[in-house]
């Protein structure tokens, strides 16, 4: 796992410690990087005017 995957856990583990259900993040459609990033996180994209992921917790 690297640094990127390591701060997006730790976040959803924190989310999750203070009672959070759903995590949304959002990027432009063109970052592929921050997008393969999310996804290899568990995110899916929604189908909405920006690219928002979401993610149940």
């Amino acid at each position: 796992m690297g640094w990127g995957q390591t701060l997006v856990f730790d976040a959803l583990r924190w989310l999750q410690h203070h009672d959070a259900n759903r995590a949304l993040v959002n990027t432009q459609w063109t970052n592929e990087g921050a997008l393969a990033l999310y996804e290899s996180c568990g995110f899916r994209r929604l189908p909405v005017g920006l690219c928002v992921l979401d993610r149940t917790l």
